[in-house]
């Protein structure tokens, strides 16, 4: 998204963050096009240019068209280019004649100006000598200037024609640059939340860029408790924390997200590993169905009848009520697992897909609001936080889940990188 001047100041290094962000486009059309002109001004055949001029002695008005096809068609026969290669293939030879030849006519002068391109710079020549010969001795004219072969081409102008090719090329890239940026409503930064959805940023969870097997990605955190990715979550429950309070504290979670397909199931089941880790009884909640991958994630079978599952994680039990509940019943499961564990993590369905999650948006102390870095649209993001609001329910905040490191905000990128360098010297 572009900078918006209405939500703050704006600064030329908010413009050159676009730039930056889009660099791999801008340095590809500014190689790509000028390379493309390079290639065809080197590979078109130079363009010479002689000029002839006559001066007519009779009054205005009683001289030949020096344009006409007449005149043409007797220089043309007159230099016998119906022999001439280039001429001799092309279907309406004297047309080409006339299509090289241009003609400026200075009536108060009785100046007339012929100017002849060519491939052939002497050639180029004969033809104006030839056509201002012709000319003249079928008017009351004189030749003033005879034309010359000029060594150097008119066009094409190499260097030239390659600057502007880079000057406008740059211009067009930044431009398309800018354009893409304002199309773009995805949301890709902590700023972008605070500053466009005005809600709290509990944290980055960064892409999972190791070949792991789906089942290791999905429960990042149990499998490799020492990674980034588990060091994100911790820096999440950490921010969740400081943002509960002693009257009311976080107990009862809801982990959301405004469409689908933004890693809330993923979010959940890693903040209930990291939860559990801290040797507090968990239940990780699965009411998002049929859509929830968090049972199939912890690879455990549905059986009729059975709710509340223990995984093999330490303090982590998994409750799945194998059916969409109603209101009531969700209301008295919350009640009766809040006797049994000292945290809850529900993974709920996404906001704007389910009918109705007033009940149990209102049932918990807290809702996390998961957000796809550069997929989720700020307008659905900011339709799904109307909607917890409208059911009012609290917000503890929103999670980046998905981003890549470096490539969205540079000051995570470094603080991902310091991480790696601690792991590796402890």
């Amino acid at each position: 998204m572009l900078p918006n001047p209405k939500l703050k100041e704006v600064a030329l290094k908010d413009y050159l963050k676009v730039v930056k962000k889009r660099l791999w486009l801008v340095i590809s059309l500014a190689v790509i096009i000028p390379l493309a002109v390079a290639v065809y001004i080197f590979q078109a055949p130079p363009v010479y240019r002689s000029s002839a001029s006559v001066l007519v002695k009779a009054a205005p008005g009683k001289f030949e068209n020096p344009a006409a096809r007449a005149l043409a068609e007797s220089v043309f026969g007159a230099l016998d280019l119906k022999r001439d290669p280039d001429f001799h293939k092309v279907k309406d030879p004297v047309a080409k004649l006339q299509h090289q030849i241009k003609i400026e006519h200075f009536k108060e002068s009785g100046i007339i100006l012929v100017q002849v391109e060519d491939t052939q710079a002497y050639r180029a020549a004969i033809i104006a000598n030839a056509w201002a010969k012709v000319y003249s001795g079928q008017n009351n004219a004189v030749i003033v200037d005879a034309a010359k072969p000029l060594p150097a081409p008119i066009r094409p102008q190499k260097a030239k024609s390659i600057i502007l090719a880079i000057l406008f090329s740059l211009i067009g890239a930044i431009g398309l640059a800018f354009l893409w940026e304002y199309l773009d409503c995805s949301i890709r930064t902590a700023e972008e939340i605070t500053l466009y959805l005005n809600l709290p940023f509990l944290g980055y969870i960064p892409a999972i860029q190791d070949k792991l097997h789906p089942e290791e990605k999905n429960l990042i955190c149990h499998e490799s408790p020492e990674s980034n990715i588990a060091e994100s979550f911790r820096a999440v429950r950490t921010a969740m924390l400081f943002a509960s309070s002693q009257d009311k504290p976080l107990k009862t979670i809801v982990v959301t997200s405004p469409v689908g397909r933004e890693g809330k199931s993923f979010v959940a089941a890693n903040l209930a590993i990291i939860f559990s880790h801290a040797n507090e009884r968990v239940a990780l909640l699965e009411l998002a169905r049929p859509n929830s991958s968090v049972s199939r994630t912890f690879n455990l079978e549905e059986k009729p009848g059975e709710t509340i599952k223990p995984t093999f994680v330490s303090n982590l039990t998994l409750v799945s009520p194998g059916e969409v509940l109603s209101a009531d019943k969700a209301r008295l499961l919350l009640e009766e697992l809040k006797s049994k564990f000292e945290r809850i993590i529900i993974d709920a369905p996404a906001i704007l897909k389910a009918q109705d999650l007033s009940s149990l948006l209102n049932a918990g102390d807290g809702v996390v609001l998961v957000i796809r870095g550069a997929r989720t649209c700020l307008r659905a993001a900011l339709a799904a936080k109307e909607k917890i609001f409208g059911a009012k329910a609290r917000i503890i905040g929103a999670v980046l889940n998905n981003i890549e490191a470096g490539k969205e905000d540079g000051y995570y990128y470094k603080q991902v990188k310091q991480r790696e360098l601690k792991n590796k010297e402890a």
